[in-house]
């Protein structure tokens, strides 16, 4: 994967630029498009896609579905639709909030996926389109759940980026829907840090009453300092979409 100067971000099957985000690509949203899984989703939707990023690494990856972003900021809604009108894939760009365009009764799907703006109002930016990416004003983890809970099919699922310091959050705000924790995959940046993201799975329901929550870890870099470089796990995991290096 290559990065230059003007934000241009060069994938195998398509090219991302995010010069207009307030929220540049970052390792969250990648690994959110290639571990947020469904084992043969028609419809996808991709809340607060920004640049377009994760809706490209979905339609990849699951070529037979249909795939929505939504996206309320102007700036990464025009810079999304580019970045998708560029690609070689078919994605639905809406310009809009997930609480307006959630009020709609014909819309169900099998995987709903967010990064979301997770800070809680501290060290904002005087930058109002930053702070809507970043903090959680404009959506509310709750209003994630509650409304996912009427967009997602029978056995769909809901996969959402997390910040680890705010899991008892995200457990509380759970139990107050009808959602249940099925998957944590942990992101830890070397083996010698904790966890700094969880993307986490809900569904509706367990496959079973007595189904476990299933963790896994995802290691993204080996080595110290200078000499630090990607795990063969992350790029194993990558491989479909960072292009060789040199």
């Amino acid at each position: 994967m290559g990065r230059s100067k003007n934000r241009k971000m060069v994938f195998k099957q398509f090219t991302v630029l995010d010069d207009r985000c307030a929220m540049k690509i970052g390792t969250d949203a990648v690994v959110l498009g290639v571990v947020a899984n469904h084992a043969n989703p028609a419809k996808i939707l991709d809340i607060g896609t920004g640049s377009g990023i994760v809706a490209l690494m979905l339609a990849q990856r699951f070529p037979g579905a249909s795939v929505t972003a939504i996206e309320i900021e102007p700036n990464a809604y025009s810079q999304a639709c580019e970045n998708i009108n560029s690609s070689p894939f078919e994605i639905s760009c809406v310009h809009e909030s997930f609480q307006d365009y959630s009020q709609r009764d014909d819309l169900k799907f099998d995987l709903i996926v967010t990064n979301p703006p997770f800070f809680d109002g501290t060290s904002k930016s005087p930058f109002e389109a930053r702070n809507m990416a970043r903090h959680d004003d404009y959506l509310k983890l709750n209003e994630i759940f509650s409304r996912a809970e009427k967009l997602l099919k029978k056995e769909g699922k809901l996969v959402v980026v997390w910040p680890v310091e705010r899991e008892d959050e995200l457990n509380e705000k759970l139990s107050e829907s009808s959602l249940e924790l099925i998957e944590v995959c942990e992101i830890l940046p070397t083996v010698h840090h904790n966890p700094v993201r969880l993307i986490a799975s809900f569904m509706h329901e367990k496959q079973s009453e007595d189904a476990a929550t299933t963790r896994t870890q995802i290691i993204l870099e080996n080595g110290e300092g200078d000499n630090r470089k990607f795990t063969p796990e992350y790029m194993s995991l990558m491989t479909d979409f960072f292009l060789a290096d040199g």
